[in-house]
């Protein structure tokens, strides 16, 4: 899948920033010698990885170059198609009130408010995705089906595989596969709209909105 020899390296560490990802969203969870803030909610291991992914771009930044997805200044063509598909996701969230109604509280709120849509956005979507798209080729062939732009769809099963695995305080591995399956959804929907938008404030801005809408009263 790689577009030459000189990018085999990239995908390398394109690997060892996910597991090293992984490891620094899960072990917060297994024990509390490394948790700054105890809580039911995974807030070290978010702060973890926002942090440990603010490093790797600002590492890595020039070699993203040009798929770099942070900034401000978009230019208006390419936010309209963007616009309209993420508002997929945020319809979407509205059948949550078809669900039994959740008691949420003031940290629950803030939580899924920021560190998901943020932590995901930057590590997905800005680094991961950056790297893809500049180390694999914009098309390949699997048992002569042609596949465009294989980024996405690796994007999204990294993205899926994330939420999909779940390890118990006994060291279990199980892997919800509903779980995985809607997440490689949105994790496919989010790398498009970042692609065609040209960054994640989009990606960021739905992300937060899809977590909020379940809490309206």
């Amino acid at each position: 899948m790689a577009k030459n020899q000189t990018k085999v390296k990239s995908i390398i560490i394109l690997v060892l920033i996910f597991w090293v990802y992984q490891i620094l969203l899960k072990a917060p969870t297994q024990t509390q010698h490394i948790q700054i803030i105890h809580s039911k909610w995974n807030w070290t291991g978010k702060i973890f990885t926002i942090t440990f992914g603010n490093c790797i771009y600002y590492l890595i930044r020039e070699r993203l170059k040009p798929f770099d997805f942070i900034g401000f200044k978009k230019e208006s063509i390419f936010l309209k198609r963007p616009l309209i598909v993420a508002s997929l996701p945020i319809l979407l969230a509205f059948f949550s009130y078809f669900n039994p109604k959740t008691e949420y509280d003031f940290e629950t709120l803030l939580y899924e408010s920021t560190m998901p849509g943020i932590d995901e956005e930057i590590m997905f979507r800005a680094v991961l995705l950056g790297i893809m798209l500049n180390a694999l080729k914009e098309r390949i062939s699997f048992f002569n089906l042609s596949i465009r732009n294989p980024s996405l769809i690796l994007n999204g099963l990294l993205f899926g595989l994330v939420h999909g695995v779940q390890i118990t305080k006994e060291l279990d591995v199980n892997f919800d596969y509903l779980m995985g399956l809607g997440t490689f959804f949105y994790g496919y929907l989010y790398g498009w709209i970042t692609i065609q938008s040209r960054g994640i404030l989009l990606g960021v801005f739905s992300n937060v909105l899809i977590h909020l809408i379940p809490m309206i009263k």
